[in-house]
């Protein structure tokens, strides 16, 4: 039998099928619910006030279908003010990641974390900022 990667078990955590997710760090899909799943890699995350925590990145860093894809998901989650849940991705290397070394190069680990919801508060044609929080 296959072992099952970190970035399956954390899919299987929300119910997403493999086949039908987009690139895994940005977004991964939808619960059976409707509810949006983001994987978020740790080292852009920094604490704040009162057990928060912000991921804020620039738009149009990368390109393609599924940056596109992410950009209008973001877009989108900002004018409803929908909840997200949350995939934490962590690599050993991420000045790598930062430097332009395909994350596809990289080890990293997925983890489901259910516990927490993020909401996206910033969204511009520059960067997008999402606030986590527990549940």
């Amino acid at each position: 039998m296959k072992k099952r990667t970190s970035r399956q078990i954390a899919w299987d955590h929300y119910g997403l099928q493999a086949d039908k997710l987009g690139i895994p760090f940005a977004i991964d899909g939808r619960t059976a619910l409707g509810e949006l799943v983001v994987c978020l890699w740790t080292h852009n995350i920094e604490p704040k006030r009162y057990g928060t925590f912000s991921y804020k990145r620039p738009i149009g860093y990368k390109k393609g279908t599924h940056y596109r894809r992410l950009e209008n998901e973001l877009c989108r989650a900002k004018q409803t003010g929908e909840d997200m849940r949350i995939i934490l991705i962590s690599t050993d290397d991420p000045a790598a990641l930062e430097s332009g070394t395909p994350a596809t190069k990289l080890k990293k680990s997925y983890e489901a974390q259910p516990h927490l919801i993020g909401v996206v508060t910033h969204y511009d044609e520059n960067e997008y900022q999402i606030i986590i929080r527990r549940r």
